[in-house]
């Protein structure tokens, strides 16, 4: 994917691309670490960084939680409108961002117009929210597709910098459980909301020490419960488009060759597993439908003992990832 040309009109170099690269693998990183890694000063690399901020470039940075891990389970939907007005859509989307079960919402176009994914404790506790949500909406909808989101693979943004090659993969859905305080639920909705928020502020915040902060995190952490923390990078800035592309699959055994293919390619992002909707889910930028057609054809070539057929949606805009 050829981004060099819209990095230089808006006036990037290379030293801008290492640290997007590195903020995308650890938003968390301190400005002086970042400094020794993209060797500059960090007064430098802070003043960089809050360019990036400024131009929209990075439109903010957040923590990846796996809350399988302490007892929730993620529902995706899909939705299709009807008799449906700009006031009335705002008022749904309103109703979504506000509520702190929902984690993802995305404008889509294609089959379906918007589509969000919740945290909820169990299949209830999902269905009362969604009792809630049809009593308020329910004449708005013409199609609904409701998915169990079971687990979400998600790659680093290998795009930003070619010439590093490392890839970063994180995953989440798991059926282990474990158990944390409530203090240490309240130092996640903080970092959730800003994954770069600093200890001493945390603590001023919750009435802790900055010790007791790191060490909360560093736990968290190391259960696995904080899988990592990564930017929100302006792909519209960039001229990319973000496609969500559905296979069914002949051969289910062969699930892996597909995942592997997706962890090595840099235009894929996400994939997704589900229970509902299609066999391999994965998510992309392109720079182009040219070159989005171009990858499809390549895997379509490669794995053609194992695609059936495939759909895609085009995301125009996420809303919201407030994991936690």
């Amino acid at each position: 994917m050829a981004l060099d040309r819209v990095f230089e009109e808006l006036g990037l170099d290379s030293k801008d691309r290492e640290i997007l690269f590195e903020l995308d693998l650890n938003s968390r990183i301190s400005v002086n670490k970042l400094a020794k890694k993209v060797k500059l000063n960090p007064g430098t690399v802070n003043y960089r960084i809050k360019k990036l901020e400024e131009k929209k470039i990075i439109l903010g940075y957040y923590s990846v939680v796996d809350a399988s891990l302490i007892g929730f389970e993620q529902f995706r939907v899909y939705l299709k409108y009807q008799y449906i007005n700009p006031e009335k859509e705002e008022e749904l989307l309103d109703y979504l961002m506000k509520n702190e079960m929902v984690w993802w919402v995305g404008k889509i176009g294609g089959e379906f117009d918007l589509a969000f994914v919740i945290w909820a404790k169990n299949s209830f506790e999902f269905s009362e929210f969604w009792k809630k949500l049809m009593l308020k909406y329910r004449n708005l909808f013409q199609k609904i597709n409701v998915s169990d989101y079971t687990g979400l693979h998600q790659f680093n943004l290998a795009f930003l910098n070619p010439e590093d090659k490392r890839r970063k993969k994180i995953f989440s859905g798991t059926d282990k459980r474990i158990s944390i305080s409530k203090k240490e639920r309240e130092i996640l909705k903080i970092i959730s909301s800003d994954a770069r928020t600093p200890s001493v502020e945390i603590a001023k915040k919750l009435k802790l020490t900055p010790i007791q902060v790191k060490y909360a995190l560093n736990k968290m952490k190391k259960l696995g419960l904080i899988q990592g923390f990564r930017l929100k990078f302006n792909f519209d800035l960039f001229g990319l488009n973000y496609y969500k592309v559905n296979f069914n699959l002949k051969d289910l055994k062969q699930y892996k060759k597909l995942a592997d293919f997706a962890l090595e390619h840099e235009n894929i992002i996400y994939v997704d597993q589900t229970i509902g909707f299609s066999d391999f889910e994965i998510e992309l930028v392109a720079s182009s439908h040219k070159e989005f057609i171009e990858i499809i054809k390549e895997m379509k070539e490669k794995f053609s003992e194992i695609i059936k057929d495939y759909d895609y949606i085009l995301y125009s805009e996420i809303l919201k990832i407030k994991y936690f």
